[in-house]
């Protein structure tokens, strides 16, 4: 296959997966008044270990503050509540209410038909290879030369923003 086959095939299939993502998260988001970012909120608070908004931030690679203030919305909104630590009081745990599994159950039952097709055609040593594999493919594209510095440019660019909007 060539390069530029390779290329185009694997990002118009992640173009469609995301075009997928999209509808879903965003059909779900208007029934439940809720962003992609907030969605994505809910979805790290049920699945990670450790709930704290720090571990949050680092895990959108986003600053903590905005992700904070996305907190307060859905806490607001009635989807999570807050839990100071009891060992440092700086550090506040996440965590959803009823009504946030409620939202979160509804997406998973919109996904779940399509997962338990995929199971019975890949085992999970299978998916797991998949994944790995997909990550492989980024890498080889993400570390590229031109794409760091072009990372780097755009970051650059970003940091020049913010400076001059303050």
């Amino acid at each position: 296959m060539e390069s530029r086959d390779f290329i185009w095939n694997y990002w118009s299939l992640l173009k469609e997966a995301n075009e997928t993502k999209d509808v879903i998260q965003e059909s779900l988001g208007k029934q439940y008044n809720l962003t992609q970012l907030q969605f994505n909120v809910l979805a790290k608070v049920e699945a990670y270990e450790d709930k704290s908004i720090s571990a949050l931030a680092r895990s959108f690679q986003k600053d903590h503050g905005n992700i904070s203030k996305i907190c307060t919305v859905l806490e607001e909104k009635g989807y999570i509540y807050r839990e100071k630590s009891a060992e440092d009081n700086r550090v506040v745990f996440l965590y959803l209410t009823d009504q946030g599994r409620k939202y979160r159950e509804e997406f998973n039952r919109c996904v779940s038909d399509s997962y338990e097709k995929l199971n019975k055609v890949m085992t999970l040593e299978e998916q797991r290879q998949f994944f790995e594999t997909m990550r492989f493919v980024n890498d080889c594209f993400s570390n590229s030369e031109i794409v760091k510095e072009q990372r780097k440019a755009l970051k650059m660019q970003r940091r020049e923003k913010t400076k001059n909007r303050k």
